[in-house]
């Protein structure tokens, strides 16, 4: 039997029909993706580790010490802010910050700042603090009753 398209009930909406239609992606919980949520999960955040900062901070450091020195040949500095985003990507995981400082690095003379490292800089301060502020462990309250007979006995002394 072939595959119905559309659903015979004119009231279905086109995101009904079109999630019966297309091909299904579930994540690690087993619920279904919808598009959002499989772009969102290719530029999630990786835990940053020490090696990934360090690492980060090196790719940062060498783009930002490139660019002088090859100011005078043509089309070096734009090569290396484009390895240098892409190294960047890959190792601390996409940030809006980071498309800013991309096309900064185009503009003539601002390109010799070092826009890479303070960038880089930034993006981990922003990861950690993001990685740091975990929710608290939720607050169970007993009844009173309930706390009496949990207790330890009393000390004697």
């Amino acid at each position: 039997m072939p595959r119905q398209l559309f659903s015979a009930s004119p009231r279905s909406t086109y995101r009904e029909s079109f999630a019966r239609t297309r091909a299904s992606v579930y994540n690690r919980a087993g619920k279904e993706m919808i598009p959002l949520d499989k772009l969102n999960s290719m530029f999630r955040a990786p835990q940053l580790t020490r090696t990934r900062i360090m690492l980060a901070l090196l790719v940062a450091l060498v783009a930002d010490g490139l660019q002088i020195p090859f100011q005078l040949v043509p089309m070096a500095p734009e090569i290396i802010d484009v390895i240098a985003m892409l190294l960047t990507v890959w190792l601390l995981g996409f940030h809006l910050l980071l498309l800013p400082t991309f096309v900064v690095e185009f503009i003539p003379l601002v390109d010799m700042l070092p826009t890479w490292t303070g960038c880089v800089i930034a993006v981990i301060a922003l990861r950690k603090r993001a990685q740091h502020n975990t929710p608290p462990p939720p607050v169970i309250n007993l009844p009173p009753e309930a706390d009496q007979k949990n207790l330890p006995p009393p000390a004697q002394q």
